[in-house]
């Protein structure tokens, strides 16, 4: 179940091999060098995985992580800190237990196997896709609008709608944003095939099309001008 992987480090002994590793297990692989750059990287969209890569737990490391979790975009993703100079098995255990204390999800030592590091964000992903759906609404209703999220039954005022994949896709991650906003980044992530992410330009072909099939409620998803998309908050929602 490969996703969206922001991976932010600044040294290429690190940063090349593991999106050598991570595009072979199809993952979609962003790269920031710096903090700034991984704030940019998340105000284009939403990620299901940081890899934030440091020598050591130091202070600083402590801090960027805390940072980046406190950012929207990251909300419901995971924090892998990837440690490169630590080796020692006791300094290890304790820069271990620093990390997850500042509240990453998982850390991982470089001297381990890039096996490994793949393991553990498939089983990170794994927990994030079964919260998920626990989380989420069977059915959602807004106003005239009722979908049946585990049947993909659509339908408007009763009359059935018939959306394609992609554009149930699209509609389902906007219901759960609740009048958030979408980038079309963030959007072309949820229209993925085989790890490839299409050009912003098919997201708004496939969001014309959703708009068209849902006739009166068509107002529903609203354009928000060189962002995304989102949901009209002058509709009622009762999911």
């Amino acid at each position: 179940m490969p996703g969206r992987v922001l991976l932010v480090s600044a040294d290429p002994a690190v940063q090349a091999p593991l999106l050598y590793r991570l595009a072979l297990e199809r993952y979609a692989v962003l790269t920031a060098l710096t903090e700034s750059d991984a704030l940019a990287c998340l105000r284009a969209g939403p990620v299901d995985v940081v890899l934030l890569h440091a020598s050591a737990p130091d202070v600083e490391c402590l801090a960027v992580l805390r940072r980046l979790q406190q950012h929207p975009a990251l909300r419901g993703a995971a924090v892998v800190v990837v440690l490169s100079d630590v080796d020692e098995p006791r300094v290890a255990e304790r820069a271990r237990v620093s990390v997850l204390s500042a509240g990453a999800d998982d850390v991982v030592h470089w001297s381990d196997s890039l096996d490994e590091l793949v393991l553990r964000l498939l089983a990170i992903g794994r927990r994030a896709a079964a919260g998920a759906a626990r989380a989420a609404p069977d059915v959602i209703e807004v106003d005239a609008l009722r979908v049946d999220v585990a049947a993909r039954d659509v339908t408007v005022a009763g009359r059935p709608v018939s959306l394609t994949l992609r554009q149930f896709a699209l509609l389902h991650a906007l219901l759960l944003e609740r009048g958030g906003l979408l980038t079309r980044a963030a959007l072309a992530a949820t229209l993925e095939r085989g790890g490839v992410v299409p050009r912003a330009r098919a997201v708004d072909v496939q969001v014309a099309r959703l708009r068209a099939k849902l006739g009166p409620m068509r107002e529903l998803i609203v354009t928000v001008p060189g962002e995304g998309y989102r949901l009209s908050t002058r509709v009622r929602a009762s999911a």
